[in-house]
């Protein structure tokens, strides 16, 4: 294999126009690699080679290009930035995706860093890490907006990137050699990065051009309550101005704080999305106080503005299409894909059913954005995140086809607990039953044919009922209490008392005993294998095994798919209680890539595993996608995106439909389902 890296000046900034706006702008300074895990490393100089004159060059390293050409992978931290890049070079060969791995990436599977600097400090002597110091002097060169003002710092230039692939190559020898399947997975991923997904100009530059009006009025409704401003502290302040003692109180919130492998809780003066909840219960039909809510209100639409993502659309599009969106395990050990800009991992869950009107609405009155509150009867910064999902089109004679798999994470977990008390929630999914009803029934204590009878009747209460099953469904399973559960209930539109939520808490878990257990029997599985160094313990259908050489002794979560959630330098500690910090218990604690020293439990181990597997599915299914000629432009969580020509439409929805319908050999009993539409934007679906 080839270990390399390169160090580029550029005219555009790869964090802000992304990667491929910034690769036609970016000239080679100089490259470091090897040809071999043990050969010698090379340094070759390019644009500034002499760190003066632009044009100055050495020659093509002509044993990279002829190991290049014999086919010889290459192996990069990120690895997409040096393919993406190089292929701008004249003198570079054309290479197919498949010839290139990510060491970035391969290290995020077994829940290390994905930045080579942090990885190197977390896992390395300090001797061999990357010198992160070197580039506050070298910085300079890479924006050619900067003028070259001293040669010897193009040889500081190359010692910093020579030791990025001695750092890189030390942490690979550290884990295992990479696997077939995450280069498939790895390489299908990219194929859909580089493929981009067409968004719709017109509407992204009309929301962009609204912005600063948009923006205005956001704040004019602020200002003309009190003295607010979108951040910072002002609203807080202003609310100690405007409530009494006992309302006041409300702003005094316990936040938990990491304190070594737990939390410690203190008390805080906070504004966030819980005290804002919590002071409007408590406002209620008080009177003198209404110009509190509105306040709270004008607050919380000022921090949803859907304008930055349009902005960050307009701002990455390269020749018509938005490409580079996905990193794969960008969410870590679950392996489950994050997004860079436009980040549409977050979007907007509901997509209206008058998108289309509310597009026309919004480019015909770009100029005069306060005119469509009038013609929509929403604000203009409502109507812009109405249609974020809208914004990704087809090209002209394509059509775009969606598939979403149902409730996969409520389908997974059950399956993974093995338990047979599970069975009959896994029934009705098989006979695609309303798994929401049946939960909302026993929460609220009466009949299902009752509350589906209520429903086909279209009662406003049983509508409520079920929406609270569904809730608790997606809340509770992962061991979530009243915080989580009112979490997903805002994201659904549901407002609800924590007293009744904490009651929903507790009838979920009374009438699903197998998620209880299987919290507590997958907690006690992970101890039981560090205590006991590379024995499997099996717990359901997920195996637990500690390798104390892996990692300073890595706990493993071995999942039916063949993969796997790890926990570096795992161990088991006494820990503060969550309950009561005065008392300690035994917890299992790792490393964290982000936040350090962490612990974990018997719930956060379930919804590690049932993610794994869930993304575990999406993986495949993207490498199953292209294989069957299915163009896969975006994925959304438990969605996949794909464009088809127009007359060869329907054989592509029946296609996809099968793909993400099918059963791995692994997943025998997982009562896997999935919608498919098509439409010419989307989540807008054709008629």
């Amino acid at each position: 294999m080839i270990y390399l890296d390169i160090e580029t000046r550029a005219d555009l900034n790869v964090v802000e126009y992304g990667l491929y706006r910034h690769a036609p702008t970016a000239d080679i300074l100089c490259m470091q690699y090897r040809i071999g895990r043990d050969s010698p490393l090379v340094e070759w100089r390019g644009a500034f080679a002499d760190g003066v004159n632009p044009n100055s060059s050495d020659a093509p390293p002509q044993d990279l290009l002829d190991a290049v050409r014999s086919g010889v992978k290459i192996v990069a931290w990120n690895a997409a930035y040096e393919r993406v890049v190089m292929r701008e070079q004249s003198w570079w060969p054309d290479l197919p995706i498949e010839q290139y791995i990510c060491a970035a990436a391969w290290a995020a599977c077994f829940n290390l860093p994905r930045s080579l600097g942090q990885c190197s400090k977390t896992m390395l002597p300090s001797d061999q890490a990357k010198m992160t110091d070197l580039s506050k002097g070298v910085a300079y060169m890479w924006g050619k907006q900067n003028p070259m003002h001293d040669p010897s710092h193009m040889d500081i230039q190359s010692e910093y990137c020579g030791r990025d692939v001695d750092a890189m190559c030390d942490i690979l020898d550290l884990l295992p050699a990479f696997d077939t399947q995450f280069c498939e997975q790895y390489w299908a991923s990219e194929h859909v990065n580089d493929r981009g997904v067409m968004i719709d100009e017109d509407l992204s530059k009309a929301v962009v051009e609204m912005g600063p009006q948009i923006e205005l009025d956001l704040v004019n409704a602020l200002s003309e309550i009190g003295d607010i401003k979108p951040r910072g502290p002002s609203l807080l302040k202003w609310l100690q101005t405007e409530l009494p003692e006992d309302l006041g109180d409300i702003l005094i919130a316990n936040k938990k704080v990491r304190e070594g492998y737990g939390f410690r809780t203190v008390k805080k003066l906070s504004t966030d999305k819980t005290v804002r909840k919590a002071l409007r219960e408590a406002i209620g039909d008080r009177v003198g106080y209404s110009h509190v809510i509105r306040a709270l209100d004008a607050y919380d639409e000022a921090n949803k503005a859907a304008v930055s993502k349009f902005k960050a659309a307009n701002t990455r599009l390269n020749e018509g299409l938005l490409q580079g969106q996905f990193v794969y395990a960008g969410a870590g050990q679950t392996r489950r894909y994050s997004s860079h800009g436009v980040q549409v991992h977050n979007l907007k869950r509901d997509v209206s059913p008058d998108a289309e009107h509310i597009i026309r609405t919004i480019t015909q009155h770009k100029h005069h954005p306060r005119v469509i509150p009038k013609l929509l009867g929403m604000t203009a910064n409502e109507a812009a995140s109405e249609v974020l999902r809208p914004l990704f089109i087809a090209p002209e004679g394509r059509t775009l086809i969606w598939g979403d798999w149902s409730s996969v994470e409520a389908r997974g977990l059950p399956w993974l607990s093995g338990d047979r008390r599970a069975e009959d929630l896994l029934t009705i999914f098989r006979n695609k039953g309303d798994v929401y009803v049946r939960e909302a029934a026993s929460i609220f204590d009466m009949p299902e044919d009752e509350l589906l009878s209520r429903l086909a009747d279209g009662d406003p209460t049983a509508k409520y009922y079920r929406q609270c099953g569904k809730v608790s469904i997606l809340a509770c399973g992962y061991q979530g209490g009243v915080g989580a559960f009112q979490a997903m209930a805002a994201g659904y539109g549901l407002d609800i008392p924590d007293e009744q939520a904490n009651g929903i808490k507790n009838a979920w878990r009374a009438n699903n005993p197998w998620a209880v257990d299987f919290w507590r029997k997958l907690e006690e599985g992970a101890m039981d294998a560090i205590d006991n160094p590379r024995q499997i313990v099996r717990v359901g259908r997920v195996a637990y095994q500690f390798e104390p050489d892996l990692l300073r002794g890595t706990l493993i979560g071995w999942l039916p798919c063949g993969g796997w959630v790890t926990y570096p330098e795992a161990a088991i500690k006494f820990i503060p209680a969550a309950w009561d910090e005065d008392e300690e218990v035994a917890a299992i604690t790792f490393m964290h890539p982000t936040y350090g020293p962490s612990s974990t439990y018997g719930g956060a181990l379930a919804e590690n595993v049932t993610q794994a597997i869930c993304g575990s599915l999406l993986r495949d299914a993207v490498v199953r996608c292209e294989e069957a000629d299915l163009e896969v432009v975006l994925h959304v969580h438990d969605e996949l995106v794909c464009e088809a020509d127009n007359d060869d439409v329907d054989e592509k929805c029946a296609a996809l439909e099968r793909i993400m319908k099918h059963v791995p050999e692994w997943a025998t009993g997982f009562p896997l389902d999935a919608d498919v539409e098509k439409g010419l934007r989307y989540k807008v679906p054709m008629g």
